[in-house]
């Protein structure tokens, strides 16, 4: 081609096409590649759920789909490429350095709408929407403890029963809806997670998604559309629900165990995806008047790269690609390196602590009294070595005291620092920033204590504790507990103990003292607790010491 040619179709082309023909979509596919390892472990975990075992069925729709409308080109006017890969890239590199499966396939997830989103359809635009189904089945985290999917578990068992219960006063059945549960006729039905309408939900809302990329709906159509399948899968199920105790009561048919209690919840569920189709019919009468908005001069692309001169775009856009990769297989090597870590494991988890033993203390380390408070109970707790926020094990004393029940604990093993309050505010309590302090040297001469104040039902906590290291030194505790701190100490937490040992300092040890009053405790009751902190320390320490192997 001679050269005047070539530099007219230089010219011609978008600097956003010229991106993508040099490679682009490479870096998202590589992403959707580095994220495999996890991806293999949350999809595994994800199908000993009962709601969600229906997701290979999607995965299947997906790809055939994908594989129908495959255009065989690059789409030049795709902004979710530019948009998403960066953003799911970040999702990647957080879900690996916290070990943190969902956050992988979040990432996962955004990689692959943006590597969909510069393949050209067959019919014009691009296959972005095919991922849609795909983010159906990430789990929305809600806490440390608990998804979004299980919370709606919880409210669409509660709003099932009342609905059913409601019903059931229509028709003028005698029954009693204790919680979750409805009594007839002396026997109990329990609003089990089966039927609770969160089976039926997660089938409705992926058939309207399936939908929605079967026809190509507009935004609005889908938003509108996938808006409506809680609403039908709650009132299939409040039918399933109620039809439950009729049938036991007229007929003395059993429809809550068995080949019959399936058949019901199949049937049920068809009426609600048949009312999801008619749905999408309604809507498709309802929006097909709307116009398109016309498309403007130029694309957005190539608005924007007349700004920049081309030699800038093209350093920028190749440094970034390189910057992208590096992070891409880092990723991959360290989730591969996790998966060989963590396979074969019995909850399918990512586990660095089974190499570690905890010490083993008993009832008479600590002393039957404490300087004068009576002890009333001793306990001992071990726990999945997956559990490494609350430790392996804790071994804790509980006295009786003029201030309060208070409560000695000595617990194992943690990886570096373990802020404690946090812990405390999942169980409920509430505490201020401004009630979380660092004792200094001058008051608590051994070793450097936090001290933490929490309410909880018209109950007052006061928390003592400190951390040390099996040499016996004190752990530097943060002289305030925020986002950056928590989100530090989950970085440490994630690493081998080798390498954790060698740049966060060993394995710590936590002892706790922890009393619960119904009133606030004054300035003297808090310095005697701190007194009886020190001397309980004192005792533990001294009894674990000599057991720790070095």
């Amino acid at each position: 081609m001679p050269a005047t040619e070539e530099s007219e179709l230089s010219k011609s082309e978008s600097w956003f096409h010229g991106l993508l023909r040099k490679g682009r979509p490479v870096v998202p596919l590589l992403a959707l590649v580095a994220g495999l390892p996890y991806l293999l472990i949350y999809l595994k975990n994800l199908f000993d759920l009962s709601h969600y075992q229906f997701f290979p069925l999607v995965l299947g729709i997906v790809c055939y789909l994908g594989y129908k409308r495959w255009g065989g080109a690059l789409d030049s006017q795709s902004w979710s490429t530019a948009l998403l890969c960066p953003i799911g890239i970040a999702a990647l590199l957080a879900g690996t350095l916290f070990a943190s499966s969902w956050a992988s396939f979040l990432g996962f997830c955004l990689c692959l709408a943006s590597w969909l989103g510069a393949q050209k359809d067959i019919e014009g635009g691009n296959l972005a929407y095919l991922s849609i189904p795909i983010f159906l089945i990430w789990q929305p985290p809600f806490s440390s403890t608990v998804t979004g999917d299980t919370v709606l578990i919880q409210n669409l068992q509660l709003i099932s029963a009342k609905l059913s219960s409601r019903t059931l006063d229509m028709l003028g059945y005698i029954h009693h809806q204790p919680g979750t549960v409805l009594e007839v006729a002396g026997r109990s039905f329990g609003v089990e997670q089966a039927c609770s309408g969160i089976q039926s939900f997660f089938a409705v809302l992926s058939v309207g998604a399936i939908v929605v990329v079967l026809q190509k709906r507009r935004l609005i159509h889908a938003v509108l559309l996938l808006s409506t399948s809680p609403f039908w899968a709650v009132l299939m199920n409040t039918l399933r629900i109620t039809l439950i105790p009729i049938a036991y009561v007229n007929f003395g048919m059993d429809l809550a165990h068995g080949w019959a209690h399936s058949l019901l919840g199949y049937f049920t569920m068809i009426l609600a995806i048949f009312l999801m189709l008619s749905t999408d019919e309604l809507l498709k009468g309802l929006i097909g008047w709307i116009p398109t908005l016309p498309a403007s001069a130029g694309t957005w692309g190539e608005r924007l790269g007349s700004v920049f001169p081309q030699s800038l775009k093209n350093m920028v856009f190749k440094s970034a690609n390189s910057v992208a990769i590096i992070v891409v297989l880092g990723c991959c090597g360290l989730q591969a390196f996790d998966f060989i870590k963590s396979f074969g494991t019995s909850k399918d988890e990512i586990d660095f602590f089974r190499n570690m033993e905890p010490i083993d203390l008993e009832i008479s380390d600590l002393t039957s009294n404490l300087n004068g408070w009576l002890r009333v109970d001793y306990e001992q707790v071990s726990r999945d070595v997956n559990l490494t926020d609350l430790g392996q094990r804790s071994d804790s004393w509980r006295y009786n005291s003029p201030s309060g029940t208070v409560s000695v604990s000595f617990d194992q093993l943690f990886p570096g620092w373990h802020e404690l309050t946090r812990c405390y505010k999942n169980g409920g309590w509430k505490m201020k920033n401004a009630d979380r302090s660092v004792l200094p040297l001058g008051i608590d001469e051994n070793w450097k204590t936090v001290e933490a104040k929490f309410t909880k039902d018209g109950e007052h906590g006061y928390l003592l504790f400190s951390l040390v290291n099996h040499s016996g030194r004190f752990l530097e505790p943060p002289e305030k507990w925020d986002f950056w701190s928590n989100n530090k100490e989950r970085l440490q937490n994630r690493l081998t103990p080798a390498v954790r040992s060698t740049l966060f300092g060993a394995a710590a040890y936590q002892i706790q003292l922890f009393v619960i009053s119904s009133t606030p405790l004054s300035g003297p009751e808090q310095q005697e607790m701190l007194a009886r902190f020190r001397i309980a320390r004192e005792q533990l320490w001294n009894a674990a010491e000599p057991r720790i192997e070095n």
